[in-house]
């Protein structure tokens, strides 16, 4: 029954029906009032499978609308973006609802750990590490603590807070998306569409679809005494997400600002190093907002 969910419902709606809004009484044809936006409750609304049905997609977000945001997200990437930006915007999820769906999963899992920092790669592996070191030193010595005793807390903090600010992404990408793919058609407001894309795209593939992969993988060797763990260290998965966000670029540029290949080609080194400075400047945020939100009490 429950793979009856994941199919679409074959609409037998009447169109063409006069109806009567219940709450606004405004006369009108249609699924939906057009002046209180009020739906029409159809016999199956009212059966236990459709009450089932609405109570497993509130919870799961598995409906028409996120599967075909997702399904276009890997296919097509920017086509959604620019369909939104036309007008199209009933089949897909609001931009930021889906973003935060993936935020969402991201958040119920662990083992995805891609944008959280802990404190000892805050002093020793980020380029601003010196001025970290500097700042977590005033900060022990102001609170009268040591360095052995603030990194738990910092590390347990640093975990919640890297799930709760990822929206900071699309901000960050926005000025690298206005500079390299600058057009006069497109507003601002276009560009931070397509950021916010982008930004679902890392959260949704480079993070928790290859991190799922990856965590199968290691999985699967370990029942053949195979010690797999090194496919999830950095310095091997950084070769899967640069190819993945190469993809992004080179496609979804291609479906959203319409440039022609060359440019597209000439933007897809750029942009998948652009993603490592925005992820640095997120971490460095990350950093920050840790540290002064901290409570030792």
């Amino acid at each position: 029954m429950a793979i009856k969910f994941f199919r679409r419902r074959e609409d037998h709606f009447d169109y063409s029906l006069p109806r009567t809004c219940q709450n606004c009484h405004t006369q009108f044809e249609g699924k939906y009032c057009p002046r209180c936006s009020e739906k029409v409750i159809e016999p199956v609304d009212r059966t236990i499978q459709g009450f089932v049905s609405n109570v497993f997609n509130a919870f799961t977000f598995i409906d028409g609308k996120f599967v075909r945001s997702f399904k276009y997200l890997l296919l097509k990437p920017g086509q959604m973006s620019a369909d939104i930006a036309r007008g199209i915007r009933e089949p897909y999820m609001k931009p930021v609802a889906f973003f935060f769906v993936g935020n969402f999963i991201y958040f119920l899992f662990p083992y995805f750990q891609t944008f959280n920092t802990s404190l000892y790669n805050q002093l020793h592996s980020m380029p601003y590490s010196n001025f970290a070191n500097q700042l977590v030193s005033g900060y022990v010595q102001s609170h009268h603590t040591d360095l052995d005793s603030l990194t738990p807390l910092y590390n347990a903090a640093s975990t919640s807070w890297s799930k709760l600010i990822l929206i900071v992404l699309s901000l960050l990408l926005l000025p690298f998306m206005m500079l390299l793919n600058y057009n006069k058609k497109n507003y601002t407001a276009d560009h931070l569409l397509f950021s916010i894309e982008y930004a679902s795209y890392i959260v949704f593939v480079p993070t928790i679809l290859l991190g799922a992969i990856t965590y199968a993988l290691i999985l699967i060797g370990s029942l053949f005494s195979l010690n797999w763990s090194v496919i999830g260290v950095d310095d091997y998965s950084i070769y899967s997400v640069g190819i993945l966000l190469g993809y992004f670029q080179l496609m979804g540029t291609h479906h959203f600002y319409k440039l022609p290949i060359w440019r597209n080609l000439l933007n897809v080194i750029p942009m998948v190093f652009v993603f490592f400075i925005v992820i640095h400047l997120y971490r460095f945020i990350l950093f920050l907002i840790t540290l002064w939100t901290l409570d030792l009490s």
